[in-house]
């Protein structure tokens, strides 16, 4: 029997595990499908001309990202680890866009990951549409003409997104800087300003994050830059994109953490694989990219043998250390494990 594989994927942001599943925290409730992806998504596993095993191949990748809002998005495609920039595009509502491994900068004859975030094109256009969650704050001017005023938005804003003093003109009477939930007004334009220990009227506006979401597509021999197979092509597999909020919830946070929750910190990540095996002419192979700035990765994959679970002894295990944005391939043939 020819010998097939079964590709197992995963994102991660320091530790991988097949010690547990993932558990919500106390009190939070998996994200909906109204919420499939947020603004990151995660990519971790491309090819561009790999054989997987001998005579298998190659396989080559493309990834597509959609914009599920009404509006338009910027998207930037990023590397895992460093999190730089590797392109960018803008996406009209509801469109999706469709990158190659080569556009994604995949060296040919290998692999490699890729994260997307995304942000609204234009913020105004939001906000007009109503999307945007808006209040008003009274401020306190300072004795000094031409001075700043300095307050916090948290609660019930804890990283607003715009704010706007209320009968003065922006960046002709005044400036705004925003920086988590402090939001500073700057007088030193030469223009109108409240008098001095007046109280004057700042409107802030917190804005939801725009949700996209993604597949990854590779085939065995041609694909196409678009991802269009063709009569030459002898397989073709993929993925649906990781949400951010799964690598939240793999790490026991709430599903609406932030990109910087999730991947910010030193921490333990969990995963379970149902199903990985080398029987009836099955082999699969697991692919851990470690998403994370952190390097020294400490990466430990523990197998049990059905039709026993995760409190039996173990059935064997493979360890290794990934340093930021690292990949690693985990043959099961390779590793030893017996067919059947």
């Amino acid at each position: 029997m020819t010998k097939r594989l079964v590709h197992l994927l995963v994102a991660l942001g320091l530790v991988a595990s097949a010690l547990a599943g993932t558990v919500l925290p106390a009190g939070a409730q998996p994200p909906g499908p109204e919420e499939p992806g947020r603004n990151a998504i995660f990519y971790p596993y491309i090819p561009n001309g790999v054989d997987i095993e001998e005579g298998n191949g190659p396989w080559y990748g493309v990834i597509t990202v959609q914009n599920l809002e009404d509006y338009a998005i910027d998207i930037s495609i990023r590397k895992p680890g460093s999190g730089s920039t590797i392109t960018t595009a803008v996406l009209n509502p509801h469109a999706s866009k469709t990158f190659s491994a080569s556009m994604l900068g995949i060296a040919d004859q290998s692999a490699g990951a890729v994260y997307v975030t995304a942000k609204f094109q234009s913020l105004g256009a939001v906000i007009d549409g109503g999307l945007c969650q808006t209040t008003t704050f009274q401020v306190r001017r300072g004795s000094d003409e031409g001075g700043s005023d300095k307050f916090s938005t948290d609660p019930p804003f804890a990283t607003p997104d715009r704010a706007r003093v209320v009968g003065f003109t922006l960046n002709t009477d005044y400036k705004v800087t925003i920086s988590g939930s402090d939001v500073t007004i700057d007088w030193s334009p030469a223009g109108n300003e409240p008098a001095a220990r007046s109280t004057y009227t700042v409107r802030v506006w917190d804005c939801p994050l725009p949700r996209i979401s993604g597949i990854e597509k590779h085939a065995s021999v041609k694909l196409s830059s678009a991802g269009r197979t063709s009569t030459d092509t002898v397989a073709v597999t993929g993925y649906t994109a990781l949400p951010l909020s799964d690598l939240a919830l793999s790490r026991n946070l709430s599903p609406d953490s932030t990109l910087d929750d999730v991947l910010g910190e030193s921490a333990q990540w969990n995963w379970v694989f149902p199903i990985v095996q080398t029987n009836n002419g099955w082999n699969s192979v697991i692919h851990v990219t470690n998403f994370s700035g952190f390097d020294n990765c400490g990466v430990t994959v523990i197998f049990y043998e059905s039709p026993t679970g995760y409190s039996d002894p173990s059935f064997g295990s493979f360890t290794t250390l990934l340093a930021a944005g690292e990949m690693v391939d985990v043959d099961l043939l390779k590793q030893g494990f017996p067919t059947g």
